[in-house]
């Protein structure tokens, strides 16, 4: 390229640089007076609001633990060290042998009250391998009721009932089932039946199971659990079921048919849903429980279960429904006050 031809062009460059300088100055001029304005608070809130907050930094820190367990728990290959085997969690824990509750003590005397079944009281007398009182205890002391526990170190016993066939216990442990203790078998001489308000604690070496001989039936108003899945059925209870059992099936629960996922039949119904304190939920009925028979007569539906207690009221009044849960079966009972 020329001298003269490099000079037009710089004198080009210079004139339009010069040039687009003028029109900024000019352009600013004129809008000088909006640039003096005062902005208002409205258009700052706006600017503000509409600027995008960056993104925070990314933290680059490495967690100490975390530099231990790529150093020291890994080898070079990358993968975790096999740990040593030692004993488990439960080892060297002194497990405590399975006692049968009969070993640990004798019932001598049961009294039992048929107005209710949850003031039954048992006299007992206790093994010298309990550990639990010295012979000549206080005859107090050695009196069971329904709802207590056993001294320690035996106090994962719970006395769960108390009938002529003897002291029921259940246990803290899920697994283990509950044991019945039965009365010490006396000699005939010396069996004797007295009314309850009138029973007296024997001496050593008598045997009594004190019973009521005028026994009244328990009739509570409402629905009460009698015992580990028995109930007795309230009068008031069972005429508020009559009047509104419609309302009850349609409001207080939800149903829906259960299948054998073999077969494809239906097995009994699945409970969905359980209003609380609704009268379903003072029977013991749960959610996710299948209602399979009624005495053994199955139930597939609800107006077939409606109708076979209807049919069989008359001449009935003990009910055993079986249920299933999470593949157990199970049963509750339920007993209906006597016609009058």
């Amino acid at each position: 390229m020329s001298p003269r031809r490099i000079k037009t062009l710089t004198w080009f460059s210079a004139l339009l640089v010069g040039g687009t300088l003028v029109w900024t100055v000019i352009v600013f001029l004129r809008r000088r007076g909006d640039l003096e304005r005062p902005v208002s608070q409205q258009e700052l809130e706006r600017v503000v609001k509409g600027v995008e907050e960056p993104e925070p930094p990314k933290d680059d820190r490495v967690q100490v633990k975390a530099l231990n367990r790529v150093f020291h728990s890994m080898n070079w290959t990358g993968k975790e060290d096999p740990k040593p085997v030692g004993p488990g969690p439960d080892e060297g824990k002194v497990v405590q042998a399975l006692v049968s509750m009969a070993s640990l003590l004798h019932v001598l005397v049961l009294q039992i009250d048929t107005t209710d079944p949850k003031a039954g009281i048992a006299y007992v007398s206790y093994t010298p391998e309990s550990k639990l009182q010295k012979p000549d205890a206080d005859p107090e002391e050695r009196l069971l009721r329904i709802g207590e526990r056993l001294g320690p170190p035996h106090q994962y016993a719970l006395v769960d009932g108390i009938s002529v066939d003897g002291v029921r216990f259940v246990f803290d442990d899920p697994v283990r089932e509950p044991e019945t203790v039965h009365p010490a078998k006396p000699p005939e001489d010396r069996v004797t039946i007295v009314v309850v308000d009138q029973a007296i604690l024997p001496g050593t070496s008598e045997r009594l199971i004190v019973a009521n001989p005028n026994p009244k039936t328990y009739l509570p108003k409402n629905t009460e659990a009698i015992g580990r899945n028995e109930y007795q059925l309230g009068t008031e209870t069972l005429k508020e079921v009559d009047r509104d059992y419609s309302r009850i099936l349609a409001q207080d629960v939800s149903y829906k048919p259960a299948r054998d996922p073999k077969t494809g039949q239906v097995k009994g119904l699945l409970i969905t849903r359980v209003a609380p304190n609704s009268i379903v939920s003072q029977h013991g009925v749960t959610e996710g429980e299948i209602v399979k028979s009624i005495n053994g007569h199955p139930v597939t539906s609800v107006a077939e279960a409606v109708s076979y207690v209807k049919q069989e009221a008359d001449s009935t009044n003990t009910w055993v429904v079986e249920f299933e849960k999470q593949g157990r079966t199970f049963s509750r009972t339920y007993k209906s006050p006597p016609k009058e």
